[in-house]
């Protein structure tokens, strides 16, 4: 299996200020509600998957992965347009650390606790 991060840094957003919320699929599996400084830890066998978000949109990102490996996806939520972006794994783990809270699988409307 590979580990794959997504996370919202939303850099420069106050995360208290009514955060759009976008939901968070992987090859069509709801893994949960993302929120900016947030983020989920979700492992993939070996190949080729599809992350996908809604929010207002639908947003993509293919990615494929390979077992034992960690990959980093930065996911921002812009007028509600969902964005992915691979990430290197030095700056995925920067970002990550900066800013972000892990998630369990949240439904949509739930809200985590901020740190």
């Amino acid at each position: 299996l590979a580990t794959v991060y997504v996370y919202r840094a939303d850099i420069g957003r106050d995360p208290m200020d009514d955060p759009i919320e976008s939901v968070l699929y992987a090859d069509d599996r709801l893994i949960g509600s993302t929120l900016p400084g947030t983020f989920f830890v979700v492992r993939l066998s070996t190949g080729v998957h599809t992350l996908s978000g809604f929010a207002h949109d639908q947003g993509r990102l293919k990615i494929d992965v390979l077992p034992g490996e960690n990959y980093f996806v930065s996911l921002s939520v812009e007028s509600g347009q969902s964005w992915f972006r691979r990430v290197s794994v030095e700056t995925g783990e920067r970002e990550l650390r900066a800013c972000c809270v892990l998630l369990e699988n949240w439904a949509p409307r739930q809200r985590p606790f901020w740190r």
